[in-house]
């Protein structure tokens, strides 16, 4: 009970903190400006280079995931969908009153998933989609002559291996310890 009691001091310390609150604070704007900068990036450039249209599709996809993780760690409500900014500026609010029970500052386990599992999903995919990039390629350079006939249909299975191998990541990562 007692390191309980010390989880909710730490938590009333760290939302009277300025230093924190300025933290979170710089992050949510930044988060806010890196979306805007991907989707000017997106537009400006991506959508308009002189590349394979599989490889452009691949791109797309990354800036999305991007786009999606900026917006991840925003978020605190799963419902919004502004993931980043959302969650910082509602601990922002969260942390402005003044509670006379320290353990009020304390996340609840299901504000604490909702939080971490959009984030946790972009931090994954985000090394995947370049991985999957660069097999694009190489499956372009090597069967060249075929590819060209087969169309967006390798960046769509690409796109689906993606997300199938983050499930597997997260399979291996919940059944290692046992």
């Amino acid at each position: 009970m007692e390191k309980f009691a010390s989880d909710c001091l730490a938590a009333q310390t760290l939302a009277n903190s300025v230093f924190f609150i300025s933290l979170i604070t710089i992050v949510t704007i930044i988060s806010m400006i890196g979306i805007i900068v991907q989707i000017i990036i997106m537009k400006k450039y991506v959508i308009c280079m002189a590349i394979h249209e599989n490889t452009r599709i691949l791109l797309v996809a990354h800036q999305i995931y991007l786009i999606l993780h900026c917006v991840a760690s925003i978020a605190k409500i799963i419902i919004d969908y502004f993931y980043r900014i959302v969650a910082h500026t509602s601990d922002l609010i969260i942390y402005k009153f003044n509670y006379h029970d320290p353990c009020m500052y304390l996340s609840t386990p299901l504000r604490c998933f909702i939080i971490r599992t959009p984030v946790t999903f972009t931090f994954c995919i985000l090394p995947c989609s370049m991985l999957l990039l660069v097999a694009e390629r190489a499956i372009g350079t090597y069967w060249s002559a075929k590819y060209e006939r087969m169309g967006r249909l390798v960046a769509y299975i690409l796109i689906l291996c993606e997300v199938y191998f983050i499930k597997l990541i997260k399979f291996f990562i919940l059944n290692s310890g046992h």
